[in-house]
Parts: structure tokens; C-alpha cells; sequence
């Protein structure tokens, strides 16, 4: 037991190493190519997630691949309960898409993909607004 216990703390730190060098990588690639003129195409990708199963929210997430960076937030069930005929969820999706978006800091020329989805059918990339 002793050995498994171990080997699995081994992994974990490995893993945490693996992270830790990987933000390091990405760090000093984007410091060489803003110091060199290069450019690294990077691509942001919206989606959400727990709209068929409305117990706890529905969660909007950002990602950006090229440096593994994630963002988060909640849309919360009471946006679905008495105001759903009044589709809240959709302007509080809009919200949380631009906080996401901007809290990732996006390039001008960098690409952002929202998911097509019924809760985010309302988003626009750049701004947050409805379409």
C-alpha cells in the first residue's frame, strides 16, 4: 500500500511540475514574440455546459488551448425559473461571455469561437451584446 500511496504522490507532482513548465513555456513564447515581432496564432473557444440538467446553473466556459488558461462562471438556476419565459439567461450569458473573454485579455487579431447553443445563441465575441 505504502508503494501505490507514494507512486501516486509521485505523479501528482510530476503533473504539478508538468503544469508549472508548461505556463513557464508559454509565458517566455509569448515574451520572445512579442520581443521578436512574432506571431503566435491563438484562439479562444466559448461553450457551456449543464443546459439539459438545470439543478445546479449552467457554466459558460473560456479556453485558450496554446496556453491552457480557463475561465469560468455560473449562470445561475434562478435565470430559469419564473423569468424564463423572459429569456434572462440570455442577456446573463452575454455578460459572463465578455467578463470571460476579457478577463483572458485577447489580441485584437485573436480568434474567439463561441459554441453554438441555445444559451449562447445571443453572444457577440468581441462586445457581449446581443446580436
Amino acid at each position: 500500500m505504502v508503494r501505490s500511496n507514494l507512486s501516486i504522490k509521485i505523479n501528482e507532482v510530476c503533473f504539478d511540475c508538468f503544469h508549472l513548465l508548461q505556463d513557464a513555456f508559454y509565458i517566455c513564447m509569448g515574451f520572445l514574440s512579442r520581443k521578436n515581432g512574432l506571431v503566435i496564432d491563438m484562439t479562444i473557444i466559448v461553450d457551456d455546459a449543464g443546459s439539459g440538467d438545470l439543478l445546479f446553473g449552467v457554466v459558460i466556459g473560456a479556453y485558450r488551448e496554446e496556453t491552457g488558461e480557463f475561465k469560468y462562471d455560473l449562470i445561475s438556476v434562478k435565470f430559469f425559473q419564473k423569468i424564463f419565459v423572459e429569456k434572462k439567461y440570455l442577456q446573463e450569458s452575454s455578460l459572463i461571455t465578455s467578463k470571460l473573454i476579457s478577463a483572458l485579455k485577447p489580441r485584437p487579431d485573436e480568434e474567439i469561437q463561441v459554441e453554438i447553443s441555445p444559451i449562447l445563441q445571443s453572444c457577440d465575441p468581441r462586445g457581449g451584446s446581443d446580436r
